[in-house]
């Protein structure tokens, strides 16, 4: 697994993060059309992409319990289409390092219906604890074609957020 070392530069300056700058509405369901954040990587890239983190905190009690869960898909040969792109940070607060690889959206068209990976929390009719934040520490890599984003089984409302590292191909 991939992890932050201070002792090698050449990996921390390839890290990045996308958080969405208002609220975004989760619709119910798998489907297609993200509204909420996704993560893809171009078929022509010449890296794979980490997932190091993956967030989502409710700003308002679903109308319905909620599960919001990480999902994933790939086509080799068509792009996500990038709709509203969000602007992706390094890591490293101050770098001149700017341009990932990776691009984050809060709207996209995915060219195939993912599949549910993980689930990240389960928000009820009442907030309660609406806060998830998972480690993933690189265990899913996303290649060229490759794609990542956040839905859920029912409407909910909140914030979201990824973190991902940038690093060649290793054979």
């Amino acid at each position: 697994m991939l992890q932050w070392n201070p002792s090698q530069p050449n990996v921390n300056t390839n890290i990045f993060w996308a958080c969405t700058q208002a609220t975004v509405t989760f619709g119910a369901g798998l489907s297609t059309t993200i509204q909420t954040i996704s993560l893809s990587n171009d078929v022509s890239s010449k890296v794979n992409l980490y997932l190091l983190d993956a967030s989502f905190a409710a700003s308002v009690a679903p109308g319905a319990a909620a599960v919001v869960s990480l999902v994933s898909g790939f086509n080799a040969t068509t792009n996500v289409t990038h709709t509203t792109p969000l602007t992706t940070q390094s890591s490293r607060i101050g770098s001149s390092i700017t341009n990932s690889v990776g691009r984050c959206d809060t709207a996209a068209t995915l060219p195939a219906t993912p599949v549910y990976m993980i689930p990240l929390i389960s928000v009820g009719t009442s907030l309660g604890t609406s806060q998830a934040n998972d480690d993933l520490t690189g265990i899913y890599v996303i290649p060229p074609g490759g794609y990542m984003a956040l839905q859920a089984n029912a409407a909910i409302t909140g914030f979201c957020q990824f973190t991902w590292a940038e690093l060649p191909f290793q054979f």
